[in-house]
């Protein structure tokens, strides 16, 4: 019974493979066994949300969900050593039960939609399946978990900067992503480059924003991979819609109902929206991460002005002083420490707040770490001894597929860069290796990986 399930799963690996290897990768078609985009959205130790992206042609789905048993699993390869993953085999699809639509979007084109699902009363550790019928055929499934919040050495994947455009590039990067078995996604801006093709914002905005984000979800791989790992998601000005845009963008509110729509972001015992924009916090494996909208309220006229938005800002400082012995983590689609280079960043373009933000984080005598995207290249900026007292560091990734630009850091070099790679396509994986050990690598094509530190606190 074993050789006839490892001689299935060998053809089913072989067909993938030519997927993966062939051009055009941005083609939905290359996606037969996944056709439909599916994001795992917020999710807790109990409950989950998941989008489905489709086009309205396909009418009257249906949702069911059930756990996977023992049987329908195959063993793929270890990571580092690790306990050996599961993935599923051939799915059994009796003892089903059925879900309904939580909430569901329609693009002003009325040709494009997004079912929320809300699935409840689940078990940690437990695998599940996802599956979507359409007049009683079965046209996609996946596999799903909800989030141990407690687990030891989890991963967790740091990715912005995803140009649809880049199609050979994105197959390439997503399969290597993939391979690295997260245990949450962050993803943290420019997820989206809506930006392009946009001409007149006044006219057709709200219809290219979807546009944009529907063509993109339906491009990466991604979202049709076989198995759904919970994503956290942040915008930056490419999927805020204006290139370095700020507080005065007219179409912001339209922004964000689109971005709300394609990540499901629905309050759970650990992950909070806030009132800022896309903001939110989740605490998980003994972290707080503060996901803050750079955009929403950002002054970039002014630099004695607001980077964060004055409610925003207020609602950071309160929480550096709030329960210290958490490690928090503060999160920015752009950079925060980047006054060595001319680009956007927090300490650039605000420094009055910025030193504000300083202040306040050696104030707290606590770990406090950085997460950005952005600029393109990756790196570890060292900024704690010096500004706080104590070891803090800025995790740069950047970009997952985009351009990148040779030569950044001989033109702009970081005085305080712990270590970095430019030119490159990359993403990070952090691993949380106890409360206040870390481990962090960036991966590129082929899954090179451009560094490995463990940073201790």
């Amino acid at each position: 019974m074993r050789i006839c399930h490892t001689f299935y799963f060998l053809i089913l690996l072989s067909l993938t493979s030519c997927m993966v290897l062939k051009k055009k990768t941005g083609h939905v078609s290359l996606y037969k066994s996944h056709p439909l985009a599916i994001l795992q959205g917020a999710t807790d130790s109990d409950e989950t949300y998941i989008g489905v992206v489709f086009e309205d042609k396909l009418s009257s789905l249906e949702y069911f969900y059930g756990p996977v048993d023992d049987s329908e699993l195959i063993d793929l390869e270890p990571v580092d050593n690790e306990p050996e993953p599961k993935s599923l085999k051939v799915p059994k699809l009796s003892g089903l039960n059925k879900l309904e639509v939580f909430k569901a979007h329609t693009s002003p084109d009325l040709k494009k939609q997004i079912h929320h699902i809300h699935i409840k009363n689940l078990k940690i550790n437990q695998l599940y399946k996802f599956v979507v019928k359409s007049k009683n055929k079965i046209i996609d499934e996946r596999t799903f978990k909800v989030l141990d919040s407690k687990k030891l050495r989890p991963r967790i994947g740091l990715v912005s900067c995803m140009d649809d455009r880049f199609t050979d590039e994105a197959m390439k990067m997503w399969s290597s992503y993939l391979n690295k078995f997260t245990d949450l996604n962050f993803f943290i801006g420019d997820n989206v480059y809506a930006t392009v093709g946009l001409l007149d914002v006044s006219k057709n905005f709200h219809s290219h924003l979807w546009n944009r984000y529907f063509e993109t979800f339906k491009r990466l791989y991604f979202y049709h991979s076989s198995s759904l790992t919970p994503v956290f998601a942040l915008w930056d000005d490419h999927d805020y819609g204006k290139q370095d845009g700020g507080v005065a963008f007219k179409e912001k509110d339209k922004a964000l109902s689109v971005f709300n729509a394609f990540f499901p972001r629905y309050e759970v015992e650990h992950f909070k929206t806030t009132s800022f924009g896309a903001g939110s916090v989740l605490e998980a494996y003994g972290q707080k991460f503060l996901f803050l909208d750079g955009r929403y309220y950002r002054d970039v006229e002014h630099s004695k002005g607001q980077h964060l938005g004055e409610a925003q800002f207020d609602f950071v400082l309160k929480s550096l002083a709030k329960n210290k012995k958490t490690p928090l983590w503060l999160i920015k689609g752009d950079q925060f420490f980047g006054g060595y280079h001319p680009f956007e960043s927090f300490e650039r373009q605000h420094p009055e707040q910025f030193k504000k933000l300083t202040k306040a984080v050696e104030k707290r005598k606590a770990p406090v770490m950085f997460i950005s995207g952005d600029r393109h290249l990756s790196e570890i900026t060292s900024v704690g001894s010096k500004e706080f007292g104590f070891k803090s560091f800025e995790i740069t990734s950047s970009a997952i597929h985009a351009k990148v630009y040779k030569d950044s850091f001989k033109k702009h070099p970081n005085p305080r860069q712990l270590v970095g790679k430019d030119g490159v396509y990359n993403y990070s994986v952090l691993e949380i290796m106890s409360k206040r050990r870390y481990k962090v690598r960036s991966f590129g094509e082929k899954d090179w990986t451009h560094y490995t530190r463990e940073l201790n606190l």
